[in-house]
This record gives structure tokens, C-alpha cells and sequence, in this order.
């Protein structure tokens, strides 16, 4: 099951499921006129795939997924949280709706997933489980706080997974891209207009096809390693704020006041 697989990465992971394993695959997202396109490309691939059309922060969805893929195909052997949304704004003038919008779909998406997927894993003794944080969780770039929030509760809760799986069959990964080239940056909410053109030009200076990205990830999932970071940039920068926290926040902000300065109106 992938949730948010109508594009981008989660469209790119389940072409490279089907790729590689021939993979049968959920499609899960809102958009189910998008998610058709999904499944085609699924097909093509040599996989399979089916749509089901639901919203990943009302906790019944992850009950109705499962149900539906057992029925399908009598069993699920991975489940991918990568369904998300962004928004950029400073603390204080991001309104509230847009926090509760963030936090209810990219963080309690990924818990209504584990919360019903695990006991199901636990059952059987195998199984794996993939979210999709993002090198937000650890880089913490100044306003960004509804996103980073949301994907560094991702990165915990797989860490707490992680610790109560041990030894039981269930592997548990997170991946954590940088910046790539998805639709959810024309989907963001923005409270400055210099936000948009920020995020603009970093997509065109290291924006990363999905596809790629999906390839890394996937091979990180084949060797069951917990954190997963498909390209250099995240690694460097998941090192570098570890070793220098003081001298990286420094950076963040001078960043930051730099491209406000420069690209606002």
C-alpha cells in the first residue's frame, strides 16, 4: 500500500515496485482521477495496482486499505506513509487551520498507518513499513515549522518503531529526500510571496527526479536500513547539524534572511 501515490514520489515508488518485483500495489490517495494515471503507469511497469480514494488523516482509512489489499491479493508485505503537504510561513502568521492541515495528514496519516499495519505485521511476523519523512525533519529551515514539525514526528515515531520491532521480523525504514520536483510544491501554502519564488529556485538548482529518488529508496528498503537518505545533499546535511548544531543554525537563518531580502517584493 502507498499512500499519496497519485504523483510524484509515490507515484515513482510504486512504477519502481512494479519494476522491480512486479509489484501489486494500493494506490491511495484523494485524488482518484490523478491515482488512474498511476495505475496505468503501475501496469506498464509489469506490476499491478488498484485505486482506493480516501483521505490518509481520518483513522479509518488505514483500516479500509487494509482490509481492501487482503481481499485483493490476500495479503500486504509494505506499506509506504508518503502521502504529504507543505507550508511555509513564519510561526505566528501561519494560521492555525493550516497547522492542523499539515500535522493531520503528514504526521497522522503516518500514525493511522502504523497504528492499524503493525498489529497486522505482528500476526504474521513479517512485514515492512516505509515513511517518508524529508531532510526537514533534521535541517529545521526557518519558516518551514508546520512541515518540519510534521516530518520530524515522522522520524521519531519510526525511531520508537524501530526499537519495539527489534528482533520480530518487521523492518522499519524512513526515508529522508531533499528537495525534489513533485506537485506538492504547487499544492503548499505560502504567506509570503517570496516563499514561492525560494522553494522556485531551489527545485531549479537541485530539484532531484523522483524516479531516482524512488530507486534509491526502494534498494534502502531491499537492505532493511532505518534511515534512508537517497541523495548526498541529505547526508551532509543530517551530519553537519549533528556535529555543529550552533554553527548550522547560524547558516539556516543567514540563509533564510538572504533569500528574503532578495526575493521579496
Amino acid at each position: 500500500m502507498i499512500t499519496g501515490a497519485a504523483q510524484g514520489l509515490g507515484r515513482a515508488l510504486a512504477i519502481e515496485l512494479a519494476c522491480k518485483y512486479r509489484a501489486r500495489i494500493l494506490v491511495v490517495d484523494v485524488d482518484g482521477e490523478t491515482a488512474a494515471a498511476t495505475v496505468e503507469a503501475v501496469g506498464r511497469a509489469g506490476g499491478a495496482a488498484q485505486i482506493l480514494v480516501a483521505d490518509v488523516s481520518q483513522p479509518e482509512t488505514a483500516k479500509l486499505a487494509l482490509a481492501t489489499a487482503v481481499e485483493a491479493w490476500g495479503q500486504v508485505d509494505l506499506l509506504i506513509n508518503n502521502a504529504g503537504v507543505g507550508v511555509l510561513g513564519a510561526v505566528g502568521e501561519v494560521p492555525i487551520e493550516q497547522w492542523r492541515r499539515v500535522i493531520d495528514i503528514n504526521l497522522w496519516g503516518v500514525i493511522h498507518g502504523c497504528d492499524v499495519f503493525l498489529p497486522y505485521f505482528r500476526g504474521r511476523g513479517t512485514g515492512q513499513i516505509l515513511n517518508i519523512a524529508s531532510a526537514a525533519a533534521y535541517s529545521s529551515f526557518p519558516e518551514m515549522s508546520p512541515y518540519n514539525v510534521s516530518k520530524a514526528g515522522v522520524v521519531s515515531l519510526s525511531n520508537t518503531l524501530a526499537a519495539e520491532t527489534a528482533g520480530t521480523g518487521i523492518s522499519i525504514s524512513v526515508a529522508c529526500p531533499t528537495f525534489f520536483n513533485s506537485a506538492i510544491w504547487d499544492r503548499n501554502y505560502y504567506s509570503a510571496q517570496w516563499q514561492r519564488r525560494f522553494v522556485e529556485r531551489l527545485l531549479s538548482l537541485t530539484g532531484a527526479d523522483p524516479g531516482k529518488l524512488a530507486a534509491a529508496i526502494v534498494r534502502g528498503v531491499d537492505r532493511r536500513t532505518f534511515m534512508i537518505h537517497p541523495r548526498l545533499d541529505g547526508r551532509l546535511v543530517w551530519h553537519i547539524q549533528r556535529l555543529l548544531p550552533g554553527l548550522f543554525r547560524r547558516a539556516m537563518a543567514a540563509l533564510s534572511q538572504s533569500a528574503k531580502k532578495s526575493l521579496a517584493d
